[in-house]
């Protein structure tokens, strides 16, 4: 809009896109990073044989996939939604 009115674009406004591409694989950067702690978290709690380490090292690979597939539905979603709506 800035540029049929004639007005001056800062560097705020010219970097905001960039700012959110960025943190959209925030979400599944940390999904990877927790579902492969989970998998390490997992094995030293079968080495320790301590059941409440297991419980939570398969809640933390549930997030971390939650947190991949999320990722994935909303790139899935924002691809199909047309050009005007974004």
């Amino acid at each position: 809009m800035a540029r049929i009115s004639g007005e001056v674009l800062g560097v705020d406004e010219i970097s905001q896109p960039l700012a959110q591409s960025a943190s959209r694989r925030s979400a599944q950067q940390w999904g990877i990073i927790l579902t492969v702690t989970a998998v390490g978290v997992a094995i030293a709690g079968m080495l320790i044989g301590e059941e409440g380490i297991l419980g939570f090292a398969i809640a933390m690979a549930g997030l971390g996939i939650g947190l991949i597939l999320a990722q994935v539905w909303s790139d899935r979603i924002a691809e199909n939604l047309p050009k005007a709506a974004l």
